[in-house]
């Protein structure tokens, strides 16, 4: 199954690569696959039926954040399901949320808990929400006062070399960002390590 792709509203775009949208109105259980691409997210699902992660057998809650998926896994849905993905860039774990990126590569971190208020409260909100246009709308606007409130945690440095490896396909000397950053090689090694959680 092929997602819907949709481009992030301009005021979260910084932090958003994508939005993905999967969505099945049939009782049918579904296998959708997910390989490493480098990107952390936030999912949140509306599922009449099981919702599990594989190969964990994992049971997921409604809205969850998963670090970067470095070993393929899959998620099995059984019945009628509409699955809203906002994919992050590599940065957005530990500036935002305080979570080392690398303690949730091929993992989650659940948001619908009743210590974690805005998300909790947003679940119930989006439980509700009749479309897709609406459940993005409101996710982009939670988002957006969230990111608000923690931008001046942003290491703007590697974020630009993040989007400038990205842009590039990697195909870039990191001596030249770390430069033109006027950074030497190990502090941005170090940064970037901290702020991605890979080498």
């Amino acid at each position: 199954m092929k997602p819907q792709i949709i481009s992030p509203d301009t005021s979260i775009a910084l932090f958003v690569k994508a939005i993905l949208v999967f969505e099945s109105q049939t009782n049918d259980c579904v296998n959708l696959p997910f390989y490493a691409d480098g990107y952390p997210g936030l999912l949140f699902q509306r599922c009449y039926g099981d919702f599990t992660i594989k190969p964990h057998d994992k049971k997921m809650s409604k809205i969850f954040l998963y670090g970067q998926t470095i070993k393929p896994i899959s998620i099995d849905v059984k019945g009628p399901f509409q699955i809203i993905v906002f994919q992050f860039y590599p940065f957005v774990l530990r500036t935002f949320w305080g979570i080392l990126p690398e303690s949730i590569n091929d993992d989650c971190y659940d948001l619908d808990t009743p210590s974690n208020t805005t998300f909790h409260q947003l679940t119930g909100t989006l439980s509700s929400s009749l479309s897709t246009e609406n459940s993005i709308q409101l996710l982009t606007q939670s988002l957006l006062s969230f990111f608000d409130s923690k931008k001046n945690k942003l290491d703007f440095s590697i974020q630009r070399a993040i989007l400038e490896i990205i842009e590039n396909q990697g195909q870039i000397i990191i001596k030249e960002i770390a430069k033109r950053e006027a950074l030497n090689i190990r502090t941005f090694e170090r940064r970037f390590l901290k702020e991605t959680g890979i080498r």
